[in-house]
């Protein structure tokens, strides 16, 4: 009889984390799965951790951000229970109950930074092909399988990703490491999101400044990521969907701004962001609930055309302003507590080796990015979104908040790192 050996499904389990981040954006479906099976393997080690309470210890902290994060959703739903509207929105943070099962998964398997940093950079390489794809038959933005600002904020991260180590790296993986980040920041550009394109310009000096704080960066090494910065702009700077979105964005701000001709793209972000300020302050704690965001933001608007306009989005394209609004103060409190103390723990534990280099840098990365995209568009507002913050959250933080943190050995010697053990007889 063929009798599967532990190593088998931990290699499974590893296999399935390698190809998650780029499932979520080309094969959402089939991501969903894999972030559903990742789950019930971190609900078994859960189980089985049930008697050791000391190994919870480093998952404790991700525990607490992802759960008040969704307890924060869950109340702004309040007195809606019966509104299928209202249920959908907290079902879309359901993500975050699953970041301790993933937290104990990643460190009982060991998931090496290196794994990580070979994902990430995989999926680039992927998306860029499937955008240059998407762009060359159709013309339009390309967006994978998922929304195009999604898609574009994601690419944008995994490029990033791909080049975090890129100051202790040598010789030809220093040139996979740029053609990552090339690629990522490619599909970015063909996502024509514009909001995407601003938050590149900005991840730049960010990424300098991380590596600076990590004593990596030398003048040589600012250079030439500078230089292929540089020319990726310049490069994007000459195609025409490039120009004319950004003489569009441009001439609509001014439209508003001079003429109060607000029925644009960006024109209609500024009267939601307005709008949605002043409904916060009439229910500042609770708020009024996500899934009543846009009629509070018009109640107070005059032009009906706009009024209109607003009431046929789902949200309020600024996650600090929607979740004001949707959440209350509440709310806000725990979306700044998701992404600031990851980012102040991956900071401090920034240090000049590699793996860790890597894991901080990862998460330094992904907060920042996500508080950048939550500036125009919503950075939780959507399956993908959370899927893949969840994801890297769980697998990061507590690596970083205990970097030497290893599984307890058992009398005889067997590493609980193993997922799934025979019995014992």
């Amino acid at each position: 009889m063929l009798q599967v050996t532990d190593r088998l499904p931990n290699r499974l389990l590893l296999a399935a984390a390698f190809v998650l981040p780029a499932c979520l954006l080309l094969l959402p479906e089939l991501g969903d799965w894999i972030f559903v099976l990742l789950t019930a393997a971190g609900m078994v080690c859960f189980i089985q951790t049930a008697r050791r309470p000391a190994e919870l210890r480093p998952i404790t902290l991700v525990s607490l951000l992802t759960l008040g994060f969704f307890v924060a959703a869950l109340l702004s739903a309040h007195g809606s229970f019966d509104d299928p509207e209202a249920l959908y929105r907290v079902e879309k943070s359901q993500y975050f109950l699953a970041a301790p099962f993933l937290g104990l998964l990643f460190l009982r398997l060991r998931l090496d930074a290196r794994l990580l940093l070979a994902s990430v950079r995989f999926a680039a390489l992927l998306v860029f092909v499937v955008a240059t794809v998407q762009y060359l038959m159709s013309g339009g933005r390309a967006g994978g399988a998922v929304n195009e600002l999604v898609f574009g904020c994601l690419a944008l991260l995994l490029g990033f990703f791909s080049v975090v180590r890129y100051p202790m790296e040598t010789g030809v993986t220093r040139m996979v490491s740029l053609l990552a980040f090339c690629a990522g920041c490619g599909a970015a550009v063909l996502s024509q999101s514009r909001g995407v394109w601003i938050a590149a310009l900005i991840l730049v000096p960010v990424m300098f400044l991380y590596w600076t704080h990590a004593g990596v960066l030398s003048k040589r090494i600012a250079q030439q990521v500078g230089a292929v910065f540089a020319l990726l702009v310049l490069f994007a700077g000459t195609l025409p969907f490039v120009q004319q979105r950004a003489i569009d964005g441009l001439d609509e701000y001014r439209a508003c701004v001079l003429t109060h001709e607000c029925r644009t793209s960006v024109g209609l972000r500024l009267q939601m962001w307005q709008g949605g300020w002043r409904a916060a302050l009439q229910r500042p704690l609770l708020g009024w609930g996500l899934h009543r965001t846009q009629q509070a933001a018009v109640a107070e608007l005059d032009d009906g055309i706009a009024r209109q306009a607003i009431l046929g989005y789902t949200h309020l394209h600024n996650e600090y302003v929607n979740t004001l609004v949707g959440k209350g103060i509440v709310g806000l409190f725990s979306l700044l507590l998701l992404l600031g103390v990851p980012l102040l723990v991956c900071v401090r534990s920034s240090v000049r080796r590699p793996d860790q280099l890597i894991v901080a840098g990862v998460g330094f990365l992904l907060c920042t990015g996500y508080a950048l995209a939550g500036l125009s568009n919503l950075a939780f507002g959507h399956e993908t979104m959370n899927a893949f913050f969840v994801y890297l959250i769980s697998l990061v933080l507590p690596r970083a908040q205990h970097p030497l943190w290893t599984p307890e050995v058992d009398s005889v010697g067997e590493l609980h790192s193993d997922i799934l053990r025979a019995p014992s007889q």
